[in-house]
């Protein structure tokens, strides 16, 4: 008997050794499959049929969620467009490349900022070309534009590691580019509005038109031209974000209204890029992600998104602001109509395409982002023992297990706020992102499994484990990420560099109404 029990013992112990040294990932996949990253620009959690919005059309985006893994708690980096895609892009919290501010009051790079991503930064595109990838982008970009003068394109993405860069927008698309003269009474305001080829201005302002259809065309023409070699494409559309455009295929067709249509032609977008990579036969070695960059922003009323059951949104680092909708696709290899509950965030994008791909991360850059692979291939668990997430340079929050510990938290507008800035639903004006911020010591305790709206913070003294283990994993955090802080790059500014195609910085668009700014440096 007591054999018997020591050779169980042993049996025991050998398997848990076996199954610890066992590799994460045990599904063989395709050596170096294609890579798609597709950005939704503000789209805000609660704005899909599948997500529960009461009248937005089943569209391209849902089919593509249930054929895929649904990312249930998946949150951006930040809640403002640069510092988010830059954390795309780099799997890096956005302030240790610089993208903070301590003068200005810039959240993201604008056209006169005279800086944009580093070019020693490391992006998910040259970390793939370095393994054979043919790499292409397509759409917006806000990661910077010129250095010293109007037109040198120095921080454009023809130099981030992106071989082929189409029709882009190094702004994007707000509510200054308006050509309804809704936003914009006097028209689209040339120093903000461009549409580049690779890194020459070809329109400015840019025409709304058939623009999203546009970005699709050479979406597909990338992928149809490396059919047969490993490819990734960036491919960030300018829906849902402000001003609203729609093409005529889509414009006034969503019970949910104008919005609704926006949606529409975004999921059209997707499903096009779908079914062409179907229709090459190459769907079951190419993984595509979806993501929004971050959520909605509220103050535009009817014209912005929904964060579903979350409050806050753009700007702010309530959940409405940060937990975004993503999901991943690939066919027979990640299970269909399947979801996680595990934590995860966009700095994951650049280390799991990089094990897709075999590729070898610099061991010398620290990499905030987590591998992902073992959770979509094998619904494995979360390596976010602590999610660390920053506004600027300041911890806003930190995620671990069940639980959200808010150190920071900006206004939260109230309903009365809203109908008074948004009279019939229509924006009377913007809010600036310069809220009024308070700090908490201790920090904030929510669990944000049970309580999503963040309404009921716990009592401190109940959670005095948690707030020690959260309080020396943050001590350790801080001491590594403040050594690694990069130089406060959205305080360079500087007109000259504002983008211009001609004596009257337009070029190539029909109307004859613009609106001028003064600039000032």
């Amino acid at each position: 008997m007591q054999l018997c029990t020591l050779a169980y013992s042993i049996t025991v112990i050998l398997y848990t050794v076996f199954q610890l040294c066992e590799p994460k990932v045990n599904v063989e996949y395709p050596e170096k499959p294609n890579m798609i990253l597709i950005i939704a620009d503000d789209l805000g959690w609660g704005d899909l049929h599948s997500s529960g919005h009461p009248t937005q059309e089943r569209n391209e985006i849902d089919t593509f969620i249930k054929q895929g893994m649904n990312l249930k708690n998946f949150y951006s980096s930040s809640s403002m467009c640069t510092p988010s895609r830059a954390s795309i892009l780099t799997g890096r919290i956005p302030a240790r490349a610089g993208i903070f501010h301590n003068t200005t009051d810039y959240g993201n790079f604008s056209p006169k900022h005279t800086t944009g991503l580093p070019l020693d930064e490391i992006t998910i595109a040259e970390v793939l070309q370095s393994v054979g990838y043919k790499t292409g982008l397509v759409g917006k970009w806000h990661l910077g534009i010129n250095k010293v003068n109007d037109s040198d394109g120095y921080f454009l993405p023809g130099n981030q590691g992106f071989e082929e860069v189409f029709r882009n927008l190094p702004m994007g698309n707000g509510y200054k580019c308006d050509e309804s003269f809704v936003d914009m009474s006097s028209g689209p305001a040339p120093q903000v509005c461009f549409l580049y080829e690779n890194s020459t201005i070809i329109q400015q302002p840019f025409e709304h038109e058939n623009l999203t259809k546009m970005l699709v065309d050479d979406a597909k023409t990338f992928i149809t031209s490396h059919v047969d070699e490993p490819f990734f494409l960036y491919l960030a559309f300018l829906h849902p974000h402000m001003s609203l455009f729609a093409s005529e295929m889509f414009k006034g067709k969503s019970k949910r209204g104008f919005y609704g249509d926006n949606v529409n032609e975004l999921a059209w977008g997707v499903g096009q890029v779908i079914d062409h990579i179907t229709t090459l036969g190459i769907d079951d070695n190419t993984v595509v992600w979806f993501v929004s960059d971050n959520g909605p922003g509220t103050e535009m009323c009817l014209e912005a998104g929904d964060t579903g059951i979350f409050v806050g949104g753009k700007g702010l680092f309530y959940e409405g602001g940060v937990r975004v909708p993503s999901a991943v696709w690939w066919p027979g290899y990640i299970e269909e109509d399947s979801l996680t509950h595990e934590l995860m965030s966009s700095m994951d994008i650049l280390p799991t395409m990089a094990e897709l791909a075999g590729a070898e991360l610099n061991p010398e850059v620290y990499m905030d982002g987590k591998s992902a692979v073992d959770i979509l291939l094998n619904q494995g668990t979360t390596d976010h023992d602590y999610l660390f997430v920053h506004r600027q340079r300041d911890l806003q929050f930190v995620r671990t297990g069940s639980y959200k510990l808010v150190y920071w938290s900006g206004d939260l507008e109230s309903r009365s706020w809203f109908t008074k800035i948004c009279p019939g639903g229509n924006p009377k004006r913007l809010r600036t992102y310069s809220v009024e911020y308070e700090s908490y010591d201790p920090p904030l305790i929510y669990n944000i499994d049970q309580d999503p709206k963040e309404l009921f913070p716990l009592d401190p003294d109940d959670y005095s484990d948690l707030l020690e283990e959260v309080a020396t994993a943050v001590d350790n955090h801080l001491s590594e990420y403040l050594g690694t802080l990069g130089n406060a790059l959205l305080d360079e500014i500087d007109c000259n560099v504002i983008p211009c195609c001609g004596d009257d910085c337009t070029c190539n668009y029909p109307g004859s109404n613009y609106t001028w700014f003064s600039c000032s440096s």
